[in-house]
C-alpha cells in the first residue's frame, strides 16, 4: 500500500491520529447517514422517478427485463420491485438509492487507504458525506446512487486482485462489474478507465484483465441484443455514414459551459446558484450574474482545491496513484461528452456521476495537505467547504425553488376539489399516474407534450368524457408554450401553483371540430 507523505507527524502522536480516526469515521459515517435518510419521501416524484415507480412495478420479471419505457438495464428496476413488495410508499421506491449512497461512504475509505493517507481519506469522506450532490442522487429514485457504490466497488477489487494476486479477486471484480453493467452501461466508463491505469502501470496483469472485461461483455450481452437505441444507432448510420449518423437530429448535445456547470454542481449540489428549472428556461447571462456571487465562491473554492489535490496527490503519493484518480475522473466526463454527440443525447451532470468520488478524493487529499501545511489557512478552508455544503443542503430540504415538480400536491388537490371531472397530465405523466391511483385512473389522461397536440388531445378529452370543464396539471413547461397554447383554445383559471407545476381549471368551448387524435386515459395506454 502507498504510503504518505502529506502529514509529517512526531511518532508519539501517531498514537493518538490512529485513535481519534475512528471518532471522527463514525461521526462523518452517521452524520452522512442521516443526511440521507433525513426527509426521503418528503418531496414528490419528478417525471424520471415515476418512470422508475412504473417500471418497477411491473407484475413479473420478465417484463423488467425486455420493458421498453426505459433504455436502461434491468437491474435497478429489480431491486426497486424487491423494495416495493415490502410497501407501496415513495420512500421504500427510494430506500435503495439511499442505502447505495451510505454504503459508498466506508467503499470511498477503502479506497482512499489504498491510494492515500488516513487524513486525505478521512477528509475525502468528509467531502462526500457532505456533498450536496451526492445527496440528491441518494434521495432519487434512479440509479444513479447504485452506479456511483458498484463503480467504486469495482475499483476496490480491482486494487485488491492486483495486488494480492488471487483468482477470487478477478471473479469478485467481474461480478461487480457485470452488476454495474446491468445498472447503467455507464460504468463501462469506469471500467475503460480502469484497463487504461492497468494498461499503463501493470502491464503484465493485461491478461486477467482483458479475460475479466470479456466475461463482463458475455454477462452484459443477454441484455444488451435488447437495447432498442442500438437499431435506431445503426439505422442511422447506415442511412447517413457515421458521422452524419452521429449527429443526425441535427443539434449538438454538448456546450463547452457544460464543464464548469459539471464542477459547481460537483461543488454545490443542484440547489446553490440557478435552479435546473430557471437553467432549462433561461442560460442568458443575466440569470448567472443574478447568482455570481455564490457561484463565484463555490467554483474559487473547488478550483483551488482541485488544483492543490492533483498537485498533492502526485507529490505526495506518486504518479500511480495520481493517474488512477486523473483516469478516474476524466475518462467518464470525456465519455458523456462523446455520448452527446450520438442521435438525441445530450450532456447531463448524472451521466458523470462515477467520476465523482475521484473529485472527493483531489478535494479531500487538497485538504488535508493544506491543514498540515498551515493549520489556520487550513481549518478556514475546511470551514469555507462546511459553508458551501450547508447553504446548498439548507436550500435543499427547505426552499421550494429547488424542490422537484410537486405532481404529488397538484394530484391531491384535483382529488379534493373535483370529484368526478378528469384530469389531464402535461409534461409528467408518470408520477400522475402514479399518485392518482387504481382507482381514478379512468379519469386520467395523457395528452402529450407537443404545444401543436396539445389542444386536439384535450378537445378529445372533453369529447370522451361529456364534460364542461377539466383539470390539467402542467409540468417541465419551460418555455411556456404548452400553457400558451392551453389559454389560446380554452377559457381558464389558474387555480393552483406548486413547485415546478401549475394545476389549470379549464371551460369546454360550445363548439370546436373535432380532430383525429386519440385522447385514451392513461391507465389504457400503459
Amino acid at each position: 500500500m502507498m504510503t504518505s507523505e502529506l502529514v509529517q507527524q512526531p511518532a508519539q502522536k501517531r498514537a493518538s491520529v490512529v485513535k481519534s480516526e475512528g471518532f471522527w469515521l463514525a461521526l462523518i459515517f452517521g452524520v452522512g447517514t442521516g443526511l440521507r435518510l433525513y426527509g426521503l419521501e418528503f418531496q414528490s416524484l419528478w417525471q424520471d422517478e415515476g418512470l422508475q415507480f412504473y417500471v418497477a412495478t411491473q407484475n413479473s420479471f420478465s417484463e423488467l427485463f425486455h420493458q421498453t419505457r426505459s433504455f436502461h438495464p434491468p437491474l435497478s428496476f429489480i431491486v426497486n420491485h424487491l423494495f416495493l413488495l415490502l410497501g407501496d410508499s415513495d420512500f421504500l421506491l427510494r430506500l435503495p438509492s439511499a442505502l447505495c449512497g451510505i454504503a459508498s461512504l466506508p467503499i470511498l475509505y477503502v479506497l482512499g487507504r489504498e491510494l492515500t493517507s488516513k487524513e486525505a481519506t478521512v477528509f475525502a469522506v468528509f467531502v462526500l458525506a457532505l456533498s450536496p450532490f451526492h445527496i440528491w442522487y441518494s434521495q432519487d429514485a434512479r440509479m444513479y446512487s447504485q452506479l456511483m457504490f458498484l463503480s467504486l466497488l469495482s475499483s476496490v477489487l480491482l486494487l485488491r486482485a492486483l495486488r494480492r494476486g488471487k483468482v477470487s479477486w478477478w471473479f469478485y471484480y467481474v461480478l461487480v462489474s457485470a452488476a454495474g453493467m446491468y445498472t447503467h452501461v455507464f460504468v463501462g466508463l469506469a471500467l475503460a478507465a480502469q484497463f487504461l491505469w492497468v494498461a499503463l502501470y501493470y502491464r503484465r496483469q493485461l491478461r486477467p484483465i482483458i479475460v475479466g472485461g470479456l466475461a463482463v461483455a458475455l454477462l452484459f450481452l443477454p441484455w444488451a441484443l435488447f437495447l432498442p437505441w442500438l437499431t435506431g444507432f445503426a439505422r442511422n448510420v447506415s442511412a447517413h455514414g457515421l458521422l452524419l449518423g452521429l449527429a443526425s437530429d441535427g443539434r449538438a448535445g454538448f456546450t463547452w459551459a457544460a464543464v464548469p456547470y459539471t464542477l459547481f454542481v460537483y461543488a454545490a449540489g443542484f440547489s446553490l446558484g440557478p435552479s435546473v428549472a430557471e437553467l432549462h428556461m433561461d442560460k442568458g447571462l443575466r440569470l448567472i450574474l443574478t447568482f455570481l456571487p455564490s457561484i463565484t465562491v463555490a467554483m474559487s473554492v473547488c478550483v483551488v482545491l482541485l488544483g492543490i489535490g492533483i498537485w498533492a496527490l502526485n507529490k505526495c503519493f506518486g504518479a500511480r496513484a495520481a493517474m488512477f484518480c486523473l483516469l478516474g475522473f476524466f475518462v467518464p466526463l470525456v465519455g458523456a461528452s462523446v455520448y452527446s454527440l450520438t442521435p438525441n443525447a445530450t450532456f447531463n451532470v448524472r451521466y458523470t456521476v462515477s467520476a465523482f468520488p475521484y473529485f472527493c478524493l483531489f478535494i479531500g487529499t487538497a485538504l488535508a495537505y493544506v491543514v498540515g501545511a498551515n493549520k489556520v489557512l487550513g481549518a478556514g478552508t475546511v470551514l469555507a467547504v462546511i459553508g458551501i455544503s450547508s447553504a446548498s443542503l439548507y436550500s435543499h430540504f427547505t426552499n421550494p425553488r429547488y424542490a422537484k415538480e410537486d405532481i404529488r400536491s397538484a394530484v391531491a388537490f384535483w382529488q379534493q376539489t373535483e370529484g368526478d371531472g378528469a384530469l389531464i397530465a402535461i409534461g409528467s405523466p408518470y408520477p400522475a399516474h402514479r399518485y392518482v391511483g387504481a382507482s381514478d385512473a379512468n379519469r386520467l389522461f395523457v395528452v402529450g407534450t407537443s404545444s401543436n397536440e396539445i389542444v386536439p388531445r384535450i378537445e378529445q378529452v372533453f369529447l370522451k368524457q361529456n364534460t364542461s370543464s377539466a383539470y390539467v396539471v402542467l409540468a417541465r413547461d419551460w418555455d411556456k408554450s404548452r400553457e400558451t397554447a392551453i389559454r389560446n383554445a380554452f377559457a381558464g383559471t389558474l387555480e393552483r401553483s406548486f413547485p415546478g407545476v401549475k394545476v389549470f381549471r379549464i371551460s369546454r368551448p360550445r363548439a370546436f371540430q373535432i380532430s383525429d387524435v386519440s385522447g385514451k386515459p392513461a391507465a389504457a395506454r400503459h
